[in-house]
Order: C-alpha cells, then structure tokens, then sequence
C-alpha cells in the first residue's frame, strides 16, 4: 500500500495593503448611520493589525500592511473615534429611508419604557457578535497598553478611554471579557502618569458602569481599594490631589 503523500503547504494569501485612499473608502461606507458590512469587517480587522503593530508573534503573520504612518494613523482616528456609533448603527439596521424612524422596533419601545435595550436584543446582532466580540477585544489591548506603558501618550488615552465607556453597554454579553476590561480600565484610573484626572474620571465612570451593570460590583470596589491603598503608600505633596480624587471614587461606589 502506498504511503500517504505529505500534505503540500497551502500558498499564503498576499497580504491586503491598507492605503490612506482605501481606509477612507471603507469609512465612507459606514458613516452617516450607513451599513455596509463588509467594510465595517475590513476596518475592525484594520484595528486588529494596528493594535498587534509590532507584536513578536505578529510579525510576518498579519493579513494587513500599512502603507504609510498616514494609513495607520487614519485607522486608529476612525476606531477611537467612532466605531461605537458604526457598531451601534449596523446593529441597529442602519439608517431609514426618508420618512421613516430610524431605529429599531425594540429600540424605539425600549426608549418609550424609559429602559435601556440591551445590544445582544438587537435585530443584527447574531450576526455581528464576532464583529464586535474582535473589535472590544483589540481596543481593551490598546487601553491596557496605553495605561502601563512608559511613553503614555494622553490624549489617545483619553479618547480610546470614551470609546471603551461608550461601549461598555456592548461588553454586558461578554462575561469573559468584562474582567479584562476592568483590569485596564483600574490601569488607567490608578497610574498616575496615565492621562491625568481626566483619563482617571473617564476610566472610573466606566468601571462604575461594569460595576452597577455588569454584575461586577465586588471585583470594581476590590480593585479601586487596592489601587487606592496603593496610591496612598506612596503620598508625596505632588500626589495628593491624586490620591483625594481616587478615594473621592471610592466612596462613590460605595455608596452606589
């Protein structure tokens, strides 16, 4: 009997070059509360390449390059900025024709209830689960990096900081990630070079919300209280507004 023949290996796909012109072609096709879902695939697989920029494991391994510090600068605008609207949207169904409301029948009813809709009850949302499960993941990466690294660029904390608090309504169907992103987001709250009290303000109003809607109450108020005592132990003059405003959030949740 003949001996199996070795598999040959399969010939990698070249890889998708992402130029200024093409990242902006597939923004075009998702803003204005447009859908199209295929661009919206090709720009959370754009963020996924930026925030793995770099990587070891990464390296060679990637199915995007980036033609210039342009294309990958235009990417991260786009993702910090206003994934959370895009996200929202396709989930939603996009926008209406002329004439028509422009949200969802369960959001429409949820709003007249007075009561938040959950995203996991919206119509497209089985379909876009991956979609959104990849992009949360790469962007809790990029805020965790940003928080404990020693060139700590500010503003992009800060932005990527409300993009994860505006999302933290889409973290709710994902309990494996919810830690993770409390983990980063306590990073950036309590590191003293990481933004300031504007990023410490952001990450905590977002850990406030994982906490009283996510179920994560215990783990948040843990956290804030190891971190603060953390920050206590090392009081210096410069440090002591710091250290008045994180325990100023402990108390709040305490008392939420």
């Amino acid at each position: 009997e003949a001996a199996a023949q070795p598999r040959k290996p399969q010939p990698r796909t070249a890889a998708v070059e992402l130029t200024v012109p093409r990242v902006e072609g597939w923004v075009e096709a998702v803003s204005g509360g447009k859908t199209h879902r295929a661009s919206l695939k090709q720009l959370v697989a754009a963020f996924r390449a930026a925030v793995r920029f770099g990587d070891d494991e990464s390296e060679g391994s990637s199915d995007m390059v980036f033609s210039s510090s342009h294309a990958f600068n235009a990417v991260m605008r786009f993702s910090i900025g206003q994934m959370d609207a895009v996200l929202r949207a396709h989930l939603e169904g996009g926008a209406a024709p002329a004439g028509r409301k422009g949200s969802s029948k369960a959001t429409r009813e949820g709003k007249k209830a007075g009561k938040a809709v959950r995203v996991d009850a919206l119509p497209h949302w089985r379909a876009l689960q991956p979609l959104v499960k990849s992009y949360l993941t790469n962007l809790v990466v990029f805020v965790d990096r940003l928080a404990s690294s020693a060139e700590r660029g500010s503003e992009m904390l800060s932005v990527a900081l409300g993009q994860l608090h505006r999302l933290v309504p889409f973290l709710l169907p994902f309990p494996r990630l919810r830690p993770k992103a409390l983990r980063a987001l306590l990073r950036a709250w309590a590191a003293p070079e990481a933004g300031g009290q504007g990023c410490s303000l952001v990450s905590y109003a977002a850990v406030r919300q994982l906490a009283t809607e996510g179920g994560m109450f215990d783990e948040a108020l843990k956290g804030l209280y190891l971190a603060y005592a953390r920050g206590a132990k090392a009081m210096t003059r410069p440090r002591l507004a710091r250290v008045v405003l994180l325990s100023s959030c402990l108390v709040d949740l305490c008392g939420a």
